[in-house]
C-alpha cells in the first residue's frame, strides 16, 4: 500500500510544506502537486520529491480558460479571478485570461493509483471542486479517497450557487467522505468544512444575494451538519 497525498491547487507550495512539516507521518507520503500558475514553479524547487504537474484538474483533459491574478484566488470562473479578499477587486490589468491544460482528475486517479493505497485529496481550486468532485462522485474514483481536505468557495464565486454547495455536500455524506478544511496557514487536521461563511456571507458585489438564497436551503443545511459531526465520531 502506497500513502498519497494529492495537492490540487499547489499554489506557491505552501500546502506542500504545511503537509510535510505539520501533518502525522507525512514523510510516508508521495506527494503529487497540480497548479494552474505556471509562473509557481519555481517554489518547488526546495521540494525535488514533489511531482509537479503545471496543470488544472478539472473534470476532462484539454484546455480551460484561468483567470490568472497570480496571487491567491486565479481560477477557471471570472469571477473569482477578478475577486481577492474582502471588499477588493482586480482590475483588468492585473488579471490575464490564459489557456492551460486540463487534467481529469477523475481519469488520473484511476490511472495511477489504486484503491488499496491510503490516499489525501486535498483541493484548494477556486470554485472547481463543485464540478471536479461531482464527476469523482458520478465515475467512482471518490472511492479511492480516504481524507479529503478542501477550501470551499462558494460564497466567494458569483458562478457557483448555494443549491449547489448543498447538493455537494449531501453527495459527499452519502460517500460517507468527510469534507475537513484545509488551511496552509493551519495545523488542525480535524476541522469539518461545514461553516454558513463558505456558503454565504454579507458582500456587496452580489447584492447579498447569496445570504437570502440560504435562507430557503437552511433546515437541510443544519441536517446534512449535524450528519457530518456524527460520521466523524464513527471514524
Amino acid at each position: 500500500m502506497r500513502k498519497i497525498f494529492i495537492d490540487c491547487g499547489a499554489h506557491r507550495a505552501t500546502s506542500v510544506k504545511n503537509f510535510k512539516e505539520n501533518y502525522p507521518s507525512s514523510e510516508e507520503y508521495e506527494i503529487f502537486s497540480f497548479e494552474g500558475n505556471s509562473g509557481f514553479e519555481g517554489h518547488f524547487k526546495k521540494h525535488p520529491e514533489v511531482k509537479l504537474e503545471i496543470a488544472l484538474v478539472w473534470v476532462n483533459d484539454g484546455e480551460q480558460t484561468f483567470y490568472n491574478n497570480n496571487r491567491e484566488g486565479s481560477s477557471i470562473y471570472e469571477s473569482k479571478g477578478y475577486r481577492h479578499g474582502a471588499g477588493y477587486r482586480f482590475n483588468d490589468s492585473q488579471v490575464s485570461a490564459e489557456i492551460v491544460r486540463t487534467i481529469d482528475l477523475d481519469r488520473w486517479i484511476k490511472d495511477n493509483l489504486s484503491e488499496d493505497d491510503y490516499i489525501i485529496l486535498k483541493m484548494d481550486i477556486e470554485g472547481a471542486e463543485y464540478e471536479v468532485l461531482n464527476h469523482m462522485i458520478e465515475n467512482g474514483s471518490i472511492k479511492y479517497i480516504n481524507k479529503l481536505f478542501l477550501e470551499w468557495h462558494c460564497a466567494k464565486t458569483k458562478e457557483i450557487s448555494v443549491e449547489q454547495h448543498i447538493e455537494l455536500l449531501e453527495n459527499l455524506l452519502h460517500e460517507e467522505l468527510i469534507p475537513y478544511q484545509w488551511s496552509y496557514t493551519k495545523t488542525d487536521f480535524n476541522s469539518i468544512a461545514i461553516s454558513k461563511r463558505n456558503i454565504a456571507r454579507k458582500d456587496k458585489y452580489d447584492n447579498n444575494e447569496k445570504l437570502k438564497s440560504f435562507e430557503q436551503f437552511e433546515e437541510r443545511y443544519n441536517r446534512i451538519c449535524k450528519s457530518f459531526i456524527k460520521l466523524q465520531k464513527r471514524f
